[in-house]
């Protein structure tokens, strides 16, 4: 259930989605043409260093490397992307998905360890959905 106001995961997605659409609205169609084709070649480029790190594979995925060495700051701006908009985006997700969780209770309490394991599990929804369990916000 969405809530009815603007909440501040909703005001950033806005705004990244404005920020996004104002670079767009500079360009002319041919460099429109050009920044899409662009935005696709890195957005392939993260899913494949994020598959060489996520995955065990063979060496297909090796030449990402040689740009991940040469070029460090452009790649973690890259990351740095993806990761910030599939976190703004998931933050909706991961409150519904905690409002649905009960309170936990026991006839003692667990050691402190067993309660950071369920604290950390809550917390990484992105472990979780890794798995094929949860939404795909």
């Amino acid at each position: 259930m969405e809530s009815p106001h603007r909440t501040l995961s909703k005001r950033v997605q806005d705004y990244i989605n404005a920020l996004h659409q104002e670079i767009k609205s500079d360009l002319q169609s041919d460099e429109l043409t050009i920044f899409e084709q662009a935005r696709n070649m890195i957005d392939t480029v993260v899913d494949n260093l994020i598959a060489s790190r996520e995955t065990v594979a063979n060496n297909k995925l090796a030449s990402i490397e040689k740009l991940v060495q040469s070029k460090p700051g452009m790649i973690e701006s890259f990351l740095d992307e993806r990761f910030t908009r599939k976190l703004v985006e998931g933050v909706s997700g991961n409150v519904s998905r905690f409002l649905r969780l009960s309170r936990m209770e026991a006839l003692s309490i667990p050691s402190p360890t067993t309660n950071g394991y369920l604290r950390e599990a809550d917390r990484s929804p992105a472990r979780v959905k890794r798995a094929g369990v949860g939404s795909n916000h």
